[in-house]
């Protein structure tokens, strides 16, 4: 179940992902600031606020099985390596390390795919033994890596409460 946030005006959303042994997986969302509650009174208290009732119907009477644990980092950062003057050959950066995605988009796992998959795709050209690897390496990656990286930024401009100052930043690592 999934009921998303809907810009402008919706900052809350949430999503029921059921697991193996009959058990689910709830997580809440909450939009510049308006983050839920890790306890479990102000957990309900968030999912009743939802737009729909579904998720809190859903969970109002189950047995958590774990503590609640909040998550407030969902800055877009990108560490351009591929922009130093002089890189630093034998150093490869990718996943997290090179492009940190908010969260709420599920695009980093497939941002840390599509890292292995240019870095496989280099290695398999027998590009290991050639200088310039890792230089090649940061450059294709941030031109594999744009369209989910501009996927998450726009995601989060939709709500004008986005601090576009805090909430996106490019990083140019000094050498």
């Amino acid at each position: 179940m999934y009921i998303g946030p809907t810009p402008p005006e919706g900052l809350r959303g949430g999503v029921i992902v059921p697991l193996e042994g009959k058990r689910w997986h709830v997580t809440l969302v909450g939009l510049a600031g308006d983050y839920p509650p890790t306890n479990e009174a102000g957990f309900l208290e968030f999912a009743r606020s939802l737009p729909k009732p579904d998720l809190f119907e859903a969970i109002r009477s189950a047995q958590p099985l774990s503590r609640i644990t909040g998550f407030r980092k969902n800055e877009n950062r990108a560490r351009r390596f591929e922009a130093l003057p002089r890189y630093l050959e034998g150093l490869l950066v990718l996943g997290d390390a090179a492009y940190t995605m908010n969260p709420v988009y599920s695009l980093g796992m497939t941002a840390a795919a599509v890292s292995c998959q240019v870095l496989d795709e280099m290695l398999a050209q027998g590009s290991s033994a050639r200088a310039g690897l890792a230089s090649a390496f940061q450059k294709e990656l941030t031109a594999r890596i744009s369209v989910l990286w501009h996927q998450a930024v726009q995601g989060d401009w939709m709500w004008p409460e986005t601090d576009i100052s805090d909430n996106t930043e490019t990083l140019y690592p000094v050498t």
